[in-house]
């Protein structure tokens, strides 16, 4: 249970980082677009900040994916022995 509440814990850290990066991503991208001079260096730049901001998520949303799946694996690791005990003595009290 203790490995569980700290790959939580890592996992929350994660996002709480990835959160204020891309506050302060936005922000940094907010200030750029207004000082465009125009409509086209507007658009490139947010077609640039689109861009750069769905990879980052995705590569973020790819690194939580192996967190939760190392997690989970080490959860059901440490709990197969007990679900195996459990099933074979339901059979034995079946026979």
């Amino acid at each position: 249970m203790e490995k569980s509440s700290k790959a939580t814990e890592s996992m929350s850290a994660e996002i709480a980082a990835r959160s204020k990066r891309t506050y302060k991503d936005n922000l940094a991208v907010a200030k750029d677009l207004i000082a465009c001079t125009s409509v086209n260096e507007f658009v490139e730049k947010q077609m640039a900040f689109g861009r750069t901001s769905v990879e980052g998520f995705v590569a973020e949303a790819t690194k939580l994916k192996e967190m939760h799946a190392a997690t989970a694996k080490e959860t059901f690791v440490r709990l197969n022995p007990r679900v195996t005990t459990a099933v074979e003595a339901s059979k034995d009290s079946r026979a």
